[in-house]
């Protein structure tokens, strides 16, 4: 009983973020959360309490793929530099391969006026990005450019913010990365000190964490929908 019950909060999961992915939170419906997953209105409730829940628990999602992904670089990459480099690599790969990723990204702007989720996806990435920076300056990775932290991230926001646009703008992943990695080549003569830069790697390494290839979002050109930006 307890298998099946986690069976169908899974489905539950997977369905709400392809309808939260592709229609935005305020759009999606919880009757058609229910049927695409194949459950009765009964499950769902079952299991979630509202839409807001459920939304928290796809967010909650998403969080869990970043830091897995974050634990597993502390464990094979010594250098913080090279990791936030290859976070953003990380996060171009989850936004084009995981529709909770997107779907957490959209609940968050369309949620904006409310207190945020812990798990709010812009929260998480920038807190980590933050990170990545003070340990890269406190081993002396950062060039002399770069003496404070906050030009280094505020570098790291913009190139994080361009990131989710080229996803949502359709941008293939195979092209997004081929931009990043030549961002970073531009960049890293300026932010990283000169006896790091020819050991950082600028293009996506390997990534045993990466989410596989789905029908949407895979790279293929047809990617998700247009996000809708908050004009006021």
């Amino acid at each position: 009983m307890q298998q099946r019950s986690q069976r169908t909060l899974q489905r539950l999961l997977d369905s709400a973020a392809d309808e939260f992915d592709r229609g935005g939170y305020a759009r999606a419906k919880l009757d058609d959360i229910a049927r695409t997953a194949g459950v009765t209105k009964g499950a769902l409730y079952f299991h979630f309490s509202s839409k807001d829940e459920l939304a928290d628990a796809v967010q909650l999602r998403a969080r869990d793929l970043l830091e897995g992904y974050l634990h597993h670089a502390r464990d094979r990459e010594p250098s913080a530099l090279q990791r936030l480099v290859d976070s953003t690599h990380h996060l171009n790969l989850l936004l084009h391969r995981a529709p909770a990723v997107r779907a957490s990204v959209r609940i968050t702007r369309e949620r904006s006026l409310r207190d945020p989720s812990p798990a709010d996806y812009y929260r998480l990435v920038s807190h980590n990005a933050a990170q990545l920076i003070r340990e890269a300056h406190d081993r002396a990775e950062l060039g002399e450019g770069f003496d404070g932290l906050r030009p280094a991230q505020d570098v790291v926001t913009a190139i994080t913010s361009g990131i989710e646009v080229l996803c949502w703008t359709g941008v293939p992943y195979a092209e997004a990365a081929h931009r990043l990695t030549a961002l970073w080549d531009r960049l890293l003569p300026t932010l990283a000190w000169e006896g790091a830069r020819g050991r950082i790697r600028t293009g996506p390494g390997e990534d045993p964490t990466a989410p596989r290839c789905t029908a949407a979002g895979s790279g293929s050109g047809s990617g998700p929908g247009p996000l809708p930006y908050r004009t006021g």
